[in-house]
């Protein structure tokens, strides 16, 4: 029975298009999909404000059955990210559209810190626009289980990626998206990583790179592509849920393929969960 905790991101997503407004982040996201994907306990540790988005944010969470005792209420407003949806169901995030709020500064006191470490797996996020201590506290710490860490897209390391290994092989499990030549680059370095590097590959699939051995998951077609925001948090929360349970590369593929393509087809990172 696996008690997964997702420290670290939450914030309200405007679709600037479509005058509508969704619950939203990674590390929410992520929480979300784990309970759905069937985590035994899935928990999530961020702030949010004192105003309607963070009103919204904790019903959510209860509705989903994420625990959320470490969701602490801060005066200030909720983050928030601007969208501009694209007809192909790729997102624009444009310039300066995404306010940190209460999460500026956010670091964990040692009751969360010890309320993280008491799960099997705690996955964070690696995010070089807003640097957090939150990564290196969680990466420092003792602990048994499973670190995993969202790393984002490749492209702003792929210059010079000494950086981004140096934080990679503080976690046990890796996730970047990129393309193949983001596999070829990567695979020098999984032959002396100890961990999991997992690439999405976008709409050709994705890959698990693990001692210099890859093993690659098409993706699934899906005809009428609506929204790609929090496929990427759905895929990582079913691979892990999966990979946690059997350690199967294989199957852990499979299962995130799927949830990715099944909130593809929906408006939002969560389908149903916030409407």
């Amino acid at each position: 029975m696996t008690k997964i905790v997702s420290v670290g991101e939450i914030c309200l997503d405007i679709y600037l298009n479509q005058n509508k407004t969704f619950v939203g982040g990674r590390s929410l996201n992520f929480a979300v999909q784990a309970k759905r994907c069937g985590a035994a306990v899935s928990a999530l540790i961020s702030r949010v404000g004192q105003d309607e988005a963070g009103q919204r944010t904790l019903a959510l969470l209860a509705r989903e059955g994420v625990d959320h005792a470490h969701v602490r209420v801060m005066a200030g407003s909720t983050s928030t990210c601007d969208i501009e949806l694209l007809p192909n169901a790729d997102r624009l995030f444009p310039l300066d559209g995404f306010h940190l709020n209460v999460l500026a500064g956010m670091r964990l006191n040692e009751n969360e810190l010890a309320y993280a470490l008491s799960h099997d797996v705690v996955m964070t996020i690696f995010d070089t626009n807003y640097p957090s201590p939150i990564f290196y506290q969680l990466m420092a710490a003792n602990f048994a289980g499973l670190r995993v860490t969202d790393f984002d897209a490749w492209e702003p390391f792929a210059a010079n990626p000494e950086p981004l290994f140096a934080a990679m092989r503080l976690a046990d499990v890796a996730f970047l998206s990129g393309d193949e030549a983001t596999v070829e680059a990567l695979r020098p370095f999984s032959a002396s990583y100890g961990g999991l590097v997992v690439v999405t590959l976008g709409a050709n699939g994705s890959v698990g790179l693990q001692n210099g051995r890859f093993t690659h998951y098409p993706a699934i077609p899906v005809a009428n592509p609506i929204d790609a925001t929090g496929c990427g948090d759905a895929y990582q929360a079913a691979f892990m849920v999966e990979y946690a349970r059997s350690g199967s590369i294989e199957q852990a593929l499979h299962r995130g393929t799927e949830q990715a393509t099944a909130v593809l087809q929906h408006l939002g990172a969560i389908p149903g969960a916030d409407q």
